[in-house]
């Protein structure tokens, strides 16, 4: 076996899914969606947002294909779903009333905490988007291709650990961010939400419209035989 051929496919994976996966991207989410969380609950919300993003990954990287196939969803469909998901977040981040004077403060427990994102948005369709998603699944099928069951085998296992890696990473970024909303305060996370409440309206449009245009796309085109679309 060629070490070098290994080490060079996981430097490829993680050069090549650590920008779809861009958890920095993700820090304006976080930070918004856990403004009023003590600091403990938000370094839960990390872990928990970083291991569901690479279950989600690792999941689809070994039946995704055979799972949409099965259910007849398409990736269209999936990246339309999410453009509808953050924008929907988006809009309630920028239209976000509140019913009574708020003395919430960075860093102090409140009924906010009650709610969980770290599954949605944070993990899907924030990390494990569409794009992150379509790439983990073209991987998987490349390596299905691969001749010998050893080599094939150790590709898998490769692959597995830039999920991991990236997934560490997520976390790290994401406990990281902690500290930036110690800086803007109270006042200034709430202007920073409304800001990106918009920019993730914009996203989560560009996204559907995305998925319609694949849509209409790949209306005509005939369905792939299912032996290429099956994941060992």
């Amino acid at each position: 076996m060629n070490l070098e051929h290994f080490i060079s496919v996981f430097f490829v994976g993680i050069v090549g899914l650590f920008p779809i996966v861009n958890p920095f991207s993700t820090i304006p989410v976080f930070l918004s969606l856990t403004g009023g969380m003590s600091n403990k609950e938000r370094e839960k919300i990390a872990l928990r947002s970083s291991i569901w993003a690479g279950s989600i990954m690792l999941t689809f990287f070994f039946i995704g294909t055979l799972i949409l196939s099965f259910l007849g969803i398409s990736l269209d469909a999936v990246r339309a779903a999410g453009g509808l998901i953050v924008t929907f977040i988006g809009f309630r981040m920028l239209f976000e009333i509140s019913s009574s004077p708020s003395h919430d403060t960075p860093g102090q427990p409140t009924d906010h905490g009650k709610i969980d994102p770290s599954l949605v948005p944070l993990a899907i369709p924030s990390m494990a988007g569409p794009g992150t998603l379509s790439i983990i699944m073209t991987g998987s099928a490349q390596i299905a291709q691969v001749q010998g069951w050893t080599r094939k085998l150790i590709d898998y296992l490769v692959v597995v650990l830039v999920v991991l890696t990236i997934s560490v990473s997520c976390w790290l970024i994401l406990r990281a961010s902690i500290r930036i909303s110690r800086t803007l305060g109270s006042s200034g996370l709430e202007a920073f939400k409304k800001i990106m409440g918009f920019l993730l309206i914009c996203l989560g449009v560009q996204f559907f419209a995305n998925g319609c245009l694949g849509f209409v796309e790949n209306a005509g085109k005939p369905t792939p035989p299912a032996q290429e679309q099956t994941i060992p």
